[in-house]
């Protein structure tokens, strides 16, 4: 990690007037530092890991700073108010933390096979929230794109 004078990150991003104490610039996990984050989060929460790779692949193509225009935020777009309410992410920064986004995601993700049992359902439920009676076109075209590559990464 390198640290990095306050004064040179205001200055350089905004103009605006030094500051005088330091942070240190987080540099984001690689791609395969990612998937293991994931897919451990995964066993820990007892949900298969090629679902919480396919959901985190839709999601931000495994990145962990994405932020959606509705406000879902890091690595599995987990939107604040429902990290909050699953107990996993009290404010919305702590979601741009790989092992924090990847808990929450695969908490929810669990949260989603218990209510309709297939990797179809569980996507649905991730996309669309909850109420699985109200899910249109789009839920359904996102379901059917990460459960089918789940199972392609089983093969």
């Amino acid at each position: 990690m390198k640290v990095v004078s306050a004064m040179c990150m205001c200055v350089l991003l905004a103009g605006c007037a030094p500051a005088t104490r330091s942070f240190v610039a987080h540099t984001p996990p690689g791609k395969a530092e990612v998937v293991k984050i994931i897919t451990d989060a995964a066993h820990r929460n007892n949900v298969p890991p090629t679902l919480a790779l396919a959901v985190a692949r839709q999601e931000s193509g495994f990145k962990t700073h994405v932020v959606s225009y509705q406000g879902a935020v890091g690595l599995m777009q987990v939107l604040p108010d429902t990290a909050r309410a699953i107990g996993c992410a009290r404010t919305r920064a702590e979601l741009f933390d790989a092992y924090t986004a990847a808990d929450c995601g695969t908490r929810y993700l669990r949260m989603g096979l218990d209510a309709a049992g297939s990797y179809h359902g569980a996507a649905a439920f991730y996309h669309g929230g909850p109420n699985l009676a109200y899910h249109g076109r789009k839920t359904a075209q996102y379901a059917a794109i990460v459960s089918r590559a789940a199972h392609e990464m089983e093969q």
